[in-house]
């Protein structure tokens, strides 16, 4: 899954809303500014009616030149009877000497003087309130993009300011190792919310040492004292079998007691590896050749590979040093090779593929696919071989969970097949 930091995350949510509402405010901003510059036209053409009717009163109802390219207004006789109300229009006059028109905005408007009726025309230039309108959105836009500007760069910067000491935490809890003997410092923060966080945090991984640590010492000590009276009522059957005056069904019983206790004991150490495994109680690593290292696991299985006649290739073999703990290694390689010889067939076939950052083995079985649910779990066996616990999966990926490596498997043309890939 995809994630996206919560820094990152807020600012995209702040630049959304605040887009949002720019556009809101942007577009209510320009209606109420072309309203308002239309508004103070239709009043400036009223208030220039109103100073053209006061002058020509004073000049005794003379009326003045009547051009538009000699005054921005015209009068023209109508007939006394004519009526009409005051209207406002667009118009285009076209300029003398130029090849252009211009829009203007016109007042028409029936006017009485000297006992006669005109028809009272007077214009302004549209451009004035285009050029206004260009202007102010200009300066808007000109301030809105210097606001984002600056909100972006001061959220960045505060946040991450914001956040450190949140980043701070999270990479001592990277570093913190609860199998580890030094204690979580975190410290105190200034905001109230991170301080209490990181209070918290030492105190749960404080008891979760304590926790492992008392974990730890429960599976060691369970397993020691398992392992005492398993060896001594090993040793004590041991002896009784060997006791002439057993009869053949005592003998019988007494057997199956030996290899009851023995199984036992077995399980005993494989779950204390498993635990041990579990509780990264294996730091110590080294290079490890994994070529060399497959070559001796497959010789302890000579016995099983002659009564079978198993045939065992390995192919484009590579040199690969592994680093990592030896033991869990031959304990990965172990269970996957011996699984491959105990699950194969007579005159089977396994093939090993060692490559640098990779190691295969498939084996030939007459076993159906393992459930992908079924796959690496506890004690589930895919046959009802007693001698097998159905742990071997089970400990193969809890070594590559450890070491952050990959097993895959697959099944085609009665194969199983198990892949490591080595980080």
């Amino acid at each position: 899954m995809r994630t996206i930091r919560l820094l990152n995350l807020t600012s995209i949510g702040y630049l959304l809303i605040f887009g949002l509402l720019t556009a809101g405010f942007y577009s209510a901003f320009f209606f109420i500014v072309q309203k308002a510059v239309a508004e103070s036209t239709d009043e400036a053409l009223y208030n220039r009616k109103q100073r053209i009717l006061t002058e020509i009163t004073k000049n005794g109802d003379k009326l003045p030149n009547d051009a538009f390219h000699f005054t921005d207004f015209r009068l023209s006789k109508v007939p006394i009877n004519c009526r009409a109300k005051d209207m406002l229009s667009d118009t285009a006059i076209y300029e003398k000497g130029e090849e252009d028109s211009y829009d203007f905005k016109k007042l028409t408007s029936i006017v009485q003087i000297g006992g006669k009726k005109y028809r009272l025309e007077i214009v302004v230039p549209q451009m004035e309130k285009e050029a206004i309108v260009s202007s102010i959105t200009k300066t808007i836009s000109l301030v809105l993009v210097l606001m984002v500007f600056t909100f972006v760069i001061a959220t960045l910067f505060f946040s991450r300011a914001l956040w450190r000491p949140f980043h701070r935490t999270l990479s001592k809890l990277d570093e913190f190792q609860v199998e580890g003997k030094e204690k979580l410092e975190i410290g105190a923060s200034w905001i109230a919310e991170f301080d209490k966080l990181n209070r918290s945090i030492t105190h749960l991984t404080l008891r979760a040492r304590g926790t492992f640590e008392n974990q730890k010492q429960f599976i060691e000590n369970a397993s020691h004292e398992l392992q005492t009276p398993l060896s001594i009522n090993q040793y004590k059957l041991e002896q009784l079998i060997d006791d002439p005056d057993l009869t053949h069904t005592q003998s019988g019983i007494v057997q199956s007691l030996i290899d009851s206790n023995q199984r036992m004991t077995r399980l005993n150490k494989i779950l204390l590896l498993l635990a041990k495994i579990e509780n990264g109680q294996f730091p110590e690593n080294e290079s490890v050749n994994i070529k060399a290292l497959t070559a001796d696991i497959i010789k302890r299985f000579e016995d099983i590979q002659t009564a079978l006649g198993i045939s065992v290739d390995i192919s484009n073999t590579e040199e690969n040093q592994l680093l990592g703990n030896k033991m869990l290694i031959d304990l990965l390689l172990s269970n996957l090779i011996k699984n491959a010889f105990v699950h194969n067939i007579a005159g089977g076939k396994i093939i090993i593929v060692i490559r640098k950052n990779c190691f295969s083995i498939s084996n030939s079985s007459n076993g159906a696919e393992i459930p992908s649910d079924k796959l690496f779990e506890r004690f589930y066996k895919s046959s009802n071989r007693t001698e097998s616990w159905g742990l071997g999966l089970a400990l193969a990926l809890r070594v590559c969970r450890l070491n952050g490596w990959e097993i895959h498997y697959s099944y085609a043309n009665r194969m199983h097949s198990f892949q490591v890939g080595f980080s």
